[in-house]
Formats: C-alpha cells, sequence, structure tokens
C-alpha cells in the first residue's frame, strides 16, 4: 500500500507540474450513476445489484497532437459503488465509495464551425479508494459500518482499481457538456475464493469549462 501511494504520488506531482506548461485546462463535474459487477464461480451477485446516484469532479489539461487529436490525461474525484436488494426482504445494502482517479486519454475532435465542437476521448484510468461506508437498512433500522480497505480475507475491498474509459461530448464556445462511461478492469474483492470478483462501472454526465490558451 505504501508503494502504491508513492506511484500515485509522483504521477500526480509530475502531472501537476506538467500542467505548469499546459495550453488549455478543463474543470468537469456532475451526476454519476455507479454499480458493480459481481460473483464467483457459482452464482452471479450483481443479479441483486442496483446503480447508485453520486457525483464526481475533474480537472484535466489539453496537450495538443494535431488538429484533430488532444492528449489529456487529468486528475478526478469520484464516488462509486452499488446497492444490493434481496428480493421478499426489507434488507439493503449500500456501499458508498469516494475514489481519486488518473484518467489519460486520447481526444479526437471535429470543429463544426467557431461554435461547436464535437469530441470523442478514451483511455485507461488508474484510481485508489480513499474512504467509504456501507449503509444498512432492515425492518426499519439503518446503520453506518466504515469499508474495510486491504488485501486479507476479512477486509471489504481493495483500493487499486484500474479499467478503460470512453467519453463523447460537445463543446459550445468554452463551455462542454460530456457522457462518459467507465468499466473497471481490476477485481477490487478483498476475498477471492471460489473465484470473488467485484468490478466498478461508472456512468457520468457532466458539464464543464475549458480555459488558457
Amino acid at each position: 500500500m505504501r508503494k502504491l501511494g508513492k506511484v500515485l504520488a509522483i504521477v500526480f506531482v509530475a502531472l501537476v507540474c506538467f500542467q505548469m506548461n499546459a495550453q488549455k485546462y478543463t474543470v468537469k463535474a456532475g451526476y454519476s450513476l455507479s454499480g458493480m459487477f459481481g460473483g464467483d464461480e457459482d452464482e452471479t451477485f450483481s443479479n441483486d445489484y442496483t446503480m447508485i446516484s453520486g457525483y464526481h469532479a475533474e480537472f484535466c489539461y489539453n496537450k495538443p497532437i494535431n488538429d484533430y487529436l488532444t492528449f489529456t490525461p487529468g486528475v478526478l474525484f469520484t464516488t462509486k459503488g452499488m446497492k444490493k436488494e434481496h428480493e421478499g426482504s426489507d434488507f439493503s445494502k449500500r456501499a458508498n465509495l469516494y475514489c481519486i482517479e488518473i484518467p489519460v486519454t486520447l481526444k479526437a475532435s471535429l470543429d463544426l464551425g467557431n461554435v461547436f465542437t464535437l469530441y470523442c476521448a478514451a483511455g485507461p484510468y488508474i484510481g485508489v479508494g480513499i474512504a467509504g461506508y456501507y449503509k444498512k437498512e432492515d425492518e426499519g433500522n439503518t446503520n453506518y459500518i466504515d469499508v474495510d480497505w486491504g488485501n486479507s480475507k476479512s477486509d471489504d475491498f481493495r483500493r487499486l482499481d484500474y479499467g478503460l474509459t470512453g467519453a463523447f461530448g460537445v463543446e459550445i464556445y468554452s463551455f462542454l457538456v460530456e457522457g462518459s462511461y467507465d468499466f473497471g478492469l481490476s477485481n477490487i474483492a478483498a476475498n477471492h475464493d471460489n473465484g470473488s470478483y467485484q468490478r466498478n462501472e461508472v456512468i457520468k454526465i457532466s458539464i464543464g469549462y475549458s480555459f488558457g490558451k
């Protein structure tokens, strides 16, 4: 865990330093809808999962490669998680996770004049869980329990997450509206017995503003 923290810190510092020379910055924020794919060798847990609402905020910069392609790394704060319900029961358990991610995407843009620009972007991301809790409800009683992060069988989730992200949006002058989807490739389940797995997915709707030269 300490090695992971050092790696993320180095990447973050390098990103901030590189941003000092970037020509164009973008800030984005908005609504998130997150869920998980879960199961093991015997059953699919995510049949009982529903997606939950959340939020995100991102700061990135745009480094043009040519007239159509732009290199766009960033730093993202996002909520993740899911809600598990049992059919025929009042019991439910909601996992609320808070994560910091570094997405690195390549953006292709189509200029439709001096006003509108359509774009799509894709690339990998790497992230780390920084906090989280469970909200458990049973017959009118509500309990909140902190998530245990770690790699032992008694823990809930592993902190390290990585995967792929894709986005499509439109920029009007300096303002933008964007839809994106994150698909986790990392198995964040702490206990891998019987092939157990948990993978994140997040749908994001963002509004943003670009500034700089």
